[in-house]
């Protein structure tokens, strides 16, 4: 009788804490599935860029109390957020030269961040771009994501 109690016990702890992170992989997929749609309208460059999703910057994020409840409404904003990226691309890469200046870049960095001085960001390190975006803010459009990039190239 005690071994039955003590697995129903655990089972009862164990059970949450799995769905809890099978939630949690559902909503990383469904940003990563964004991420990826954005990725393939990226039709003008001439050239396949890696599209990464910077976890680390997200998870870092100042949310407010509580802490959990903000974090996870966060998510949705974040597949709204990272939609547009591909199309801002493309877009800017209708001009030549801002297509040539993209040629050099093989890597694309989307980081959430918590600087409400900032709207959408772009930096350029190497061949990775870097798009900062203060999360907390509006969704953004293809026009911010290729004004941030024009101003970067």
């Amino acid at each position: 009788m005690k071994k039955v109690l003590l697995v129903a016990v655990l089972t009862a702890f164990a059970v949450p804490a799995l769905a809890g992170s099978v939630a949690e992989k559902k909503k990383h997929d469904a940003v990563e599935e964004s991420l990826a749609k954005s990725a393939a309208k990226v039709k003008d460059c001439g050239k396949t860029f890696k599209f990464v999703y910077d976890w680390k910057a997200f998870d870092a994020l100042p949310f407010k109390e509580p802490k959990e409840k903000e974090r996870d409404s966060r998510f949705g904003s974040e597949i709204s957020n990272v939609e547009h990226i591909g199309d801002g691309l493309n877009k800017l890469c209708e001009d030549k030269d801002y297509k040539a200046a993209m040629s050099k870049i093989d890597t694309v960095i989307y980081k959430p961040v918590g600087d409400d001085k900032i709207k959408v960001k772009a930096t350029i390190s190497g061949s990775t771009l870097t798009y900062e975006n203060y999360t907390f803010g509006s969704t953004r459009d293809r026009d911010d994501y290729m004004k941030a990039a024009k101003a970067a190239l």
